[in-house]
């Protein structure tokens, strides 16, 4: 243990990989070093020293993420438990909707390291969900998955939804996948001009729609930018006029905000 603790990474390794050689009996304490060691590469080197002793392992630290306890420890098997296992469907489902804002995050990293059809359907789930954070940062990983599935999901909450901060954070996640499919549905955001907003609503809106437009590579989407160099709204019509002189997107990180 005073190896693992040490500053020292040879140190660290080789008490791991210590641990791992000593059987079923290690199991406790490769689970308790996940739990407790800051270190990254430590944790990652427990967990696949545990992966190798069968499904034992990954059974406690399902538990450990079930039944609670210090947020940091569930935070920190958050980050290597798929060495162990990908069978975390529940426990992925209740991380992501954990109150703590770390484990949130570390639970969002682990759904972009599945990257299956049943984390997309569960991040789609959160998506449609009354709680604005959670469901902004549920459409915003679905945009960093950058699957075919997840663009058909955001494409069709784009469609349904009526919230600003919903239609928000589709466009920007639809921009970051940046599929061909989702041109029309974008098109159509930038037409509305109030048609379930108010102005002053659909104006953001129609802002971010048009930068997901420019992150397209496809000659229908400079088509439809095109048609907004002349836009009465001046975002509009400056992210128009900008892509189709340089070709450049512009960019808007800014947070969602209700």
């Amino acid at each position: 243990m005073d190896d693992l603790l040490s500053g020292e990474t040879s140190r660290r390794e080789n008490a791991a990989l210590l641990l791992g050689s000593l059987g079923r009996g290690s199991i406790p304490l490769l689970t308790e070093l996940i739990k407790k060691s800051e270190e990254l590469r430590v944790r990652q080197l427990a967990a696949s020293s545990l992966g190798q002793l069968g499904s034992e392992g990954g059974e406690l630290l399902k538990r450990e993420l079930l039944l609670g306890g210090r947020a940091e420890e569930r935070s920190r098997i958050l980050e290597v438990i798929d060495a162990i296992t990908i069978d975390l469907k529940t426990e992925l489902a209740y991380a992501l909707g954990d109150g703590n804002d770390g484990v949130r995050q570390a639970a969002f990293q682990l759904a972009e390291r599945l990257n299956d059809s049943q984390v997309v359907n569960l991040l789609l789930d959160y998506a449609k969900g009354p709680e604005t954070q959670l469901a902004a940062e549920a459409i915003e990983c679905l945009g960093r998955l950058e699957s075919a599935a997840a663009a058909k999901g955001i494409i069709s909450l784009l469609g349904s939804s009526k919230e600003k901060w919903r239609l928000i954070a589709c466009c920007r996640a639809l921009g970051m996948i940046a599929d061909p499919a989702s041109i029309e549905p974008l098109a159509k955001i930038l037409g509305r001009k109030g048609f379930f907003f108010r102005r002053k609503r659909t104006a953001k809106v129609r802002a971010d729609a048009i930068i997901a437009l420019t992150q397209i590579s496809h000659p229908l989407a400079a088509k439809v930018l095109a048609l907004y160099v002349a836009d009465p709204d001046p975002r509009v019509q400056e992210i128009a006029r900008i892509h189709v002189r340089s070709g450049k997107p512009p960019t808007d990180n800014s947070p969602v905000k209700e």
